[in-house]
C-alpha cells in the first residue's frame, strides 16, 4: 500500500515538474520570439522612410518632367526626353508604393514560416525595383541632360550635337544589355539578393526570423 502511494506521489511530482519545465520553456520561447521580432521590426523601420522618400522624389520628378514635356510637344527629341523622365517618376512612385504595401502587410504575429515567406517576397520586389530604377540611368542621364539644356540655357542639345547624343544613347543601350546579362548570371547563383543601400537591413531582419525559426524547431 505504501509503495503504491509513494509511486503515485512520485508520478505526481514528475508531472508537476514536467508542467513547470514546459511553462518555463514557453516563457523562454516567448521572450526569445519577442526579442527577435522586435529587432526585425527595428531593422525594417528605415525601409518605411526610404519608401516614403522615394514616393516624394518620384512625385517631384513626375510633376516637373510632366510640366516640361507638355511645353515642348513640337520638339520630338526634347519631348521624348521629358516624357522618359516623367514615366520614370511614375515608375518610382509605383514601385515605392508597392514596397510600402508589402512592409505594411508584414504580420509579426503570424507563424514564422509566413513571416519568412513575406520577407522573401519583399526582398524579391526590392531587387526587381532596384533593377527597374537603376538600369535606365544608362540612358536616362542623357534625357536629363537634354531636358536641362533645353530648359535653362534654352539649348537644343540634339540639334547642336546629334552624333554625340545618338552615340551615348547607343552606348547606354549596350550598357543595359551587358548589365542584364551580368545580373542574370548573379541571380542564377543567388536568386534573391537585395543589393540596395538599405538592403542589408532587410537581410538582418531575415536573419532574426531565421534564428527564431531555428530556436523553435530545435527547442
Amino acid at each position: 500500500m505504501n509503495d503504491a502511494l509513494e509511486l503515485a506521489e512520485l508520478k505526481s511530482a514528475w508531472r508537476a515538474l514536467d508542467a513547470k519545465l514546459e511553462r518555463q520553456h514557453a516563457r523562454e520561447l516567448q521572450a526569445f520570439r519577442q526579442g527577435r521580432l522586435g529587432r526585425a521590426r527595428l531593422h525594417l523601420l528605415p525601409l518605411y522612410f526610404e519608401a516614403v522618400l522615394e514616393i516624394l522624389v518620384g512625385l517631384t520628378i513626375a510633376v516637373l518632367a510632366g510640366g516640361f514635356w507638355t511645353g515642348h510637344l513640337a520638339e520630338p527629341v526634347v519631348l521624348v526626353a521629358g516624357l522618359a523622365l516623367h514615366l520614370y517618376g511614375i515608375a518610382m512612385i509605383a514601385l515605392a508604393s508597392r514596397s510600402l504595401v508589402l512592409l505594411t502587410r508584414l504580420d509579426f504575429a503570424a507563424p514564422v514560416l509566413t513571416i519568412q515567406r513575406d520577407l522573401a517576397g519583399l526582398e524579391e520586389h526590392r531587387t526587381r525595383a532596384a533593377l527597374a530604377l537603376g538600369l535606365p540611368w544608362w540612358v536616362l542621364w542623357l534625357a536629363l541632360l537634354v531636358s536641362l539644356a533645353r530648359a535653362f540655357p534654352a539649348i537644343d542639345l540634339y540639334a547642336r550635337a546629334p552624333g554625340w547624343v545618338l552615340g551615348n544613347f547607343a552606348f547606354g543601350l549596350l550598357g543595359i544589355a551587358v548589365s542584364l546579362l551580368v545580373v542574370r548570371r548573379i541571380r542564377r547563383r543567388k536568386p534573391t539578393h537585395d543589393g540596395t543601400t538599405l538592403g542589408w537591413l532587410l537581410r538582418r531582419a531575415r536573419r532574426q526570423i531565421e534564428e527564431l525559426e531555428r530556436f523553435e524547431r530545435e527547442g
